[in-house]
């Protein structure tokens, strides 16, 4: 009885490490992810700010 609720204690130690593993990396994925988005809305604004001075003065 003992030995088979050390090996569940054991077995689930295993499953909970491999999901905290899993977690940092989908984390770690996310904060790439929203760095990426940040960057890019960055760069559509100042794209933006463009256009409406070509719209507004033209080609000169």
């Amino acid at each position: 009885m003992c030995d088979s609720l050390v090996s569940e204690k054991n077995q689930l130690v295993k499953t909970s490490t491999t999901y905290q593993a899993c977690l940092k990396e989908a984390e770690s994925a996310l904060d790439q992810s929203n760095a990426e988005v940040d960057s890019l809305t960055s760069r559509l604004a100042g794209l933006q700010g463009d256009r409406n001075c070509l719209i507004t003065n033209g080609l000169v």
